[in-house]
Order: structure tokens, then C-alpha cells, then sequence
């Protein structure tokens, strides 16, 4: 039997009669949704003791705030984007209105409960979804004149940063590999060309980061971004 509950299984009680009287049998607690969880194949089960929520696996525990924000963002999101698709593939859509201001409250939601999510230490496949998530719907808003082109801007870097230093982290995985074959020794030229190039995008990103942050003024940045580890070790080895 699986389902995640707040309190011990329910048994129904079944009908009683107490003299004349029937007693209605009472109705099982509301169930609480399982997650999965973002480390390994165990799922996430409410705590008896505490709000939080632990894996029933590796043990690991999670704020049931930034949970619960951070699914109920992806659910939104998700059906927003639906959306935005099928709004793309039609060009003559007599639903167009209705579909643009029921994807507006989708994103409105998603972005507010993102706002709530990343205000914690995301999990890191949950970090990367929220700044996608995130880079789509300011992307979205600001077409629409409800964001400043900043936040779209700087959400959108965010995502360069992600992807390129995801890209360098393959690269390096490439470089690392001994030759084999006679074609190697020009797929690391090609290679090594990729990862320079990247990386001074990676510089550019970083700067333009740092200052949509003054422009925005964020009085507690969001604790979403982590910066390259490549921009770390080059900037160390310069020092």
C-alpha cells in the first residue's frame, strides 16, 4: 500500500449504532502529495514531529515551504508552457485571448512561488529547473510590458552561465580521455577552441550579471546563482 499520509493509516470504522443513533464512520485524513526525491529514487514523507520533510532513502530533509513553492511552481509552469506552445502553432486562435490571460495567472503564480523557493538552498537539479523556469516566464512578462527587460536580462544570463559551464565541464570530460584514433588529435584542437571560447563568454555573462544585480538592487540577492567553478580557477591562477 503506498500513499503518503500525516498521520497513521486510516481503518474505516465502518457503521455503528449507539442506542437509535448511527454513527457516520469518519473520513480518512486529507492525504499529502509524494515527491520524489531530487537525490536518489526514494520519496518524500512528511515528518511526525516536524514541518520539514525527509527522504525515506538517504534521509536527506527539506523545508516543506521551499518544497511545496517549488512544486506548485513547476506545476504551473508547466501547464503554462503548454500554453505558449499551442498559442505558437496556431497563428488564428479564437481562444487566443483566453489562453494568453490564463497563461498570465499561470505564470504570475509559478514566478511568485519560484520567488518563495529560491529564497532556500535548492537542491541543485532543482536550482537549474528554477532558473529556466524563471529565464522563460521574465522572458514572457517583459514582451508583454509586465517585467523590466533587467529582470528578463538577467534571468536569461543566468541560464548562458548554466549551459556554458555545463558545456565546459563536457569538454573537459573530452580533454581528459586518452587518444585512440587518428581524427583525436583535431577533436582536441576543436575542443580546446570551444572551451576558450566559452570561457570568455563566461567572463562577459559574469560581468553583465553583476551589474543587472546594482541595477536591480536586490537588497538579498536570490540564492540561486553559483558562480562557474572555471571562472574560480582561472581567476585563481592569475592571482
Amino acid at each position: 500500500m503506498s500513499g503518503c499520509w500525516t498521520s497513521a493509516l486510516w481503518q474505516p470504522a465502518g457503521r455503528r449504532y449507539n442506542g437509535d443513533v448511527m454513527n457516520e464512520p469518519e473520513p480518512p485524513p486529507a492525504a499529502e502529495p509524494c515527491y520524489d526525491c531530487p537525490y536518489c529514487d526514494g520519496q518524500l514523507l512528511p515528518l511526525r514531529d516536524h514541518p520539514d520533510l525527509a527522504c525515506n532513502l538517504c534521509g536527506r530533509r527539506f523545508d516543506a515551504e521551499m518544497l511545496y513553492a517549488y512544486k506548485d511552481a513547476e506545476d504551473a509552469f508547466v501547464e503554462g508552457h503548454h500554453n505558449v506552445a499551442t498559442m505558437a502553432k496556431r497563428r488564428i486562435e479564437p481562444r487566443r485571448d483566453l489562453l494568453e490571460t490564463e497563461t498570465s495567472d499561470l505564470f504570475r503564480l509559478a514566478y511568485n512561488k519560484l520567488r518563495t523557493a529560491i529564497r532556500y538552498q535548492l537542491p541543485e537539479v532543482y536550482r537549474l529547473a528554477a532558473i529556466e523556469m524563471l529565464a522563460e516566464i521574465t522572458l514572457f512578462f517583459s514582451e508583454r510590458a509586465m517585467t523590466s527587460r533587467y529582470e528578463a536580462g538577467y534571468w536569461h544570463r543566468l541560464l548562458i552561465e548554466v549551459d556554458d559551464d555545463r558545456a565546459i565541464s563536457e569538454i573537459e570530460v573530452l580533454l581528459a580521455k586518452p587518444l585512440r584514433g587518428p581524427l583525436d588529435p583535431f577533436k582536441r584542437v576543436w575542443a580546446r577552441y570551444q572551451r576558450r571560447r566559452k570561457l570568455n563568454r563566461l567572463r562577459l555573462i559574469d560581468r553583465q550579471i553583476v551589474e543587472l544585480e546594482e541595477i536591480m538592487g536586490f537588497v538579498e540577492p536570490p540564492h540561486i546563482r553559483r558562480r562557474s567553478r572555471y571562472l574560480s580557477h582561472t581567476r585563481a591562477r592569475a592571482e
